[in-house]
């Protein structure tokens, strides 16, 4: 028995000693945006300073909105709550980087499974900021609005080369030549953007995805002259004046990016069709320039139908319209000459339960 309760003794005092024994740890720091190699040095206490590529250093938010503070110093310092959406962004984005797959219900949709697009590192905030200072050089504030106000944009890290930089290009090429109000040529990109900073992000516009080529767009498959062409059918065949073209870049540039023949040209056709006209768009007679200068209004003033299917959404709400309220063709023409916006509202979300 003595023996024993000395042995137990011995094995205590032995893991009481191993832990009092100092162990070296590592230091990790946080390189600087060009800082990119992987090296390690010894320092005078024998603890080892390592520093780490930027893709293996993964932020948390509290990292990240210090990190945009800092590059952004005269935004931040101005006003704090202009960062509230960003930080609430970035909680939510690292929230759903945490799930993985097997925590997300088989209920829901392919489409939320994929948007676990994994946590952010350094590299990936620094490759959106770089994107920002390139694409907006010497506007710094203007950098910052788009982090602030769109902050959905540092989720793209990984879609810059197919996304943002073809959006940025397409944009460029709408606005190419057009002042802004400081007078300055190309300044209208700038304005379009301050404006309105999800364009960098609006779906569909520039997009280089998989399968896609030199020669085709990702929305109507025209090759690139498809801005000059949709421009030129509305200038030309509905005779919209050219204040009308610049007030539709600037406030619906995704218009120029439809396909002419297979999106643009149906959707005229059925409006002309809808109000009783004929859409041959070369006659001169005074009845049929009317025609066209009606059309003409309805496509500036509700641009938005240009992106609707004929089949699948003018067609089937028309008809809604005309079978429900016992209208003839006549009346149902007047009622879409008077508001053509009902052709854009939902049957099933909007006009059924508004009739009821």
């Amino acid at each position: 028995i003595a023996t024993i309760v000395i042995s137990h003794w011995f094995y205590i005092i032995s893991l009481s000693l191993a832990f009092l024994v100092p162990v070296p740890h590592h230091r990790v720091f946080l390189p600087s945006a060009s800082s990119y190699s992987l090296h390690s040095s010894r320092s005078n206490d024998g603890a080892q300073d390592v520093t780490v590529q930027p893709e293996q250093v993964v932020l948390g938010v509290r990292e990240i909105m210090a990190l945009l503070e800092r590059t952004y110093p005269d935004c931040s310092d101005n006003n704090k709550q202009q960062w509230i959406k960003t930080r609430k962004y970035l909680y939510q984005y690292c929230a759903s980087a945490s799930r993985t797959n097997d925590d997300i219900p088989e209920g829901q949709t392919k489409r939320k499974r994929r948007n676990n697009r994994g946590p952010l590192t350094l590299s990936h905030i620094q490759q959106i900021i770089s994107f920002l200072q390139s694409t907006f050089p010497n506007h710094p504030e203007l950098q910052a609005q788009i982090l602030q106000q769109t902050p959905r944009i540092l989720g793209q890290c990984r879609s810059i080369e197919s996304r943002l930089i073809p959006t940025v290009d397409f944009l460029q090429g709408l606005y190419n030549g057009m002042t802004g109000s400081d007078g300055k040529e190309g300044g209208m990109f700038h304005e379009a953007i301050s404006r309105n900073t999800d364009l960098l992000l609006v779906r569909g516009v520039g997009y280089a995805g998989r399968g896609s080529n030199n020669n085709r767009n990702a929305i109507g498959g025209e090759d690139d002259n498809n801005i000059l062409a949709v421009e030129d059918y509305l200038q030309h065949e509905l005779t919209v004046s050219s204040s009308g073209i610049a007030k539709l870049k600037r406030n619906h540039p995704t218009l120029f990016q439809l396909s002419l023949n297979s999106k643009v040209k149906p959707v005229v056709q059925c409006l002309y069709s809808l109000l009783g006209h004929s859409s041959d768009t070369t006659a001169t007679t005074p009845p049929q320039i009317k025609q066209t200068k009606q059309v003409a209004k309805i496509v500036t003033n509700h641009p938005r139908l240009l992106q609707l299917d004929v089949a699948a959404n003018l067609v089937p709400t028309a008809h809604f319209l005309r079978d429900s309220c016992d209208l003839t063709e006549k009346e149902l023409a007047m009622v879409i000459a008077a508001t053509p916006g009902v052709l854009g509202l939902s049957v099933e979300g909007n006009l059924k339960p508004t009739m009821q």
